[in-house]
């Protein structure tokens, strides 16, 4: 999943993130995980990611997994279309 840096902030990659969790729910999947690219914008990611309810697995570093239950992702989302 990737974001032009023109489209950032517009909320396409919260909608794209709650297709991604949508499908993996209508496939019977539970758990949606996410490895982020490296790059100069990793912090603004880190940030998009917790925002849109995943965690970090593993160290506090770069190229860390995130991730967590898909009906959190649904929840979450649902939540901040809602506003």
């Amino acid at each position: 999943m990737a974001v032009a840096d023109t489209d950032r902030r517009s909320g396409v990659g919260r909608a794209l993130l709650t297709e991604i969790a949508r499908r993996t729910q209508q496939a019977g999947h539970t758990f949606l995980a996410l490895a982020p690219q490296d790059g100069d914008d990793a912090a603004s990611r880190q940030r998009f990611f917790q925002a849109c309810g995943l965690t970090r697995y593993g160290p506090d570093r770069l190229g860390a997994a995130w991730g967590c239950p898909v009906s959190k992702i649904l929840d979450v989302n649902a939540t901040s279309e809602g506003r």
